[in-house]
């Protein structure tokens, strides 16, 4: 019986082993078929995640190029309309010639509420042609010609309909004063003062004229003189008031050329008001000199046509009150836009890069022109 149970004991614990065995083989082979299907099941997560992360990124991509895209014209909005409307600015931002060059060229207006609204007013019709020496160049019928007392003559036509209470088509183009004019050589303008914005810049820059002075810069216009603002003297770099510089040495002849950036300024009487202060300065400072009143140059049409303020409506305009002052005795009225305009007195595209200021080569022939056109006494 002792015997009995002792194999009894060991068979049980033989067993025990093997049951213990099995057991433990069976929790080994769950837990590798566990960890296996975690694995597969990470690796597809995995996968998943990837593309879910990529079409999110794709996403965040998109929405930032479409922010970019949409923030970009709104930005320059607020730059044009902060260069265009905003009234006394600095006099690097104060043109309106693509400085735009505009890159500017930008537009200025005075402080005034009701000159502001300048930029807001829109042509009706297009610009008529204001090419002055052919009778046949403009839109309207021309009347022919009339010689003026003070020795300018006048194309007349029938005038176009300008939504504008700042300027209107004065119904007549003003041509180069009438006179016996001399051919002269470079020393010439040895005593010789020029005053304008960039078109008159373009000649110190490139008319080899460089003997005389030139006071003009960007913008510069009959309203920043009035304010006593000052403008570059070209040949030193330096600003300087104008009346200050007047005063400080004598000249025998002064040319002229501003009226453009008066276009943003006021309407036409505010300018003749202007220039003739203006006039009246200078023929008190200097009251030995003639004076030679340039045509502000025309614009190539795409730019004309594209901008309600500054057009040639309004520079013809601002043409024919400059020739108004002319007296054909010291004050004379000189106009180069034939040499640079086509059939419909529109600035030809040869002839400029940005509609509004010429090639080097066209300042060159405004030196000749005036040239052909001295006042020898």
């Amino acid at each position: 019986m002792k015997k009995f149970f002792g194999h009894l004991t060991q068979y049980f614990y033989f067993y025990s082993i093997v049951v213990s065995g099995v057991i433990i083989l069976a929790l080994f082979g769950s837990m590798k078929v566990k960890n296996y299907v975690e694995s597969v099941t990470g690796v597809e997560a995995g996968f998943e995640a990837m593309e879910d992360e990529s079409e999110t990124t794709e996403i965040t991509e998109t929405g930032n190029v479409v922010e970019t895209t949409e923030a970009a014209p709104e930005e320059n909005v607020v730059t044009t309309t902060n260069e265009e409307f905003v009234a006394e600015q600095d006099l690097e931002e104060t043109s309106p010639e693509i400085d735009g060059e505009v890159v500017a060229e930008e537009t200025d207006t005075i402080s005034d509420a009701v000159e502001s609204e300048n930029a807001e007013t829109v042509a009706e019709t297009e610009a008529p042609a204001v090419d002055g020496e052919n009778a046949d160049l403009t839109e309207g019928e021309m009347a022919g010609t009339e010689p003026a007392a003070n020795g300018v003559e006048y194309i007349y036509y029938d005038p176009i309909a300008v939504n504008s209470k700042y300027y209107s088509d004065p119904g007549c183009i003003a041509l180069t004063s009438t006179y016996d004019y001399t051919t002269v050589e470079d020393d010439y303008f040895n005593d010789a003062c020029f005053i304008g914005d960039s078109r008159m810049m373009g000649i110190f820059d490139y008319a080899n004229l460089r003997q005389a002075d030139f006071y003009c810069n960007n913008g510069y216009c009959t309203y920043l003189w009035s304010k006593e603002k000052p403008v570059n003297h070209q040949n030193s770099g330096k600003k300087v008031v104008l009346d200050d510089a007047l005063s400080n040495k004598t000249y025998g002849k002064i040319y002229i050329m501003i009226g453009l950036n008066d276009c943003g300024y006021g309407n036409i009487d505010n300018f003749s008001e202007r220039l003739s202060a203006m006039l009246d300065m200078i023929k008190e400072k200097q009251p030995d000199a003639i004076i030679f009143l340039m045509a502000n140059l025309h614009m190539s049409q795409s730019k004309s046509d594209g901008d309600a303020v500054y057009n040639n409506v309004d520079l013809n305009a601002h043409n024919v009150a400059v020739a108004a002052f002319a007296d054909g005795d010291k004050i004379f009225y000189l106009d180069f836009n034939p040499e640079f305009t086509d059939e419909n007195g529109y600035l030809r595209s040869e002839e400029t890069f940005d509609g509004v200021h010429l090639y080097a080569d066209g300042y060159v022939r405004c030196a000749e022109f005036l040239k052909e056109h001295g006042v020898v006494k």
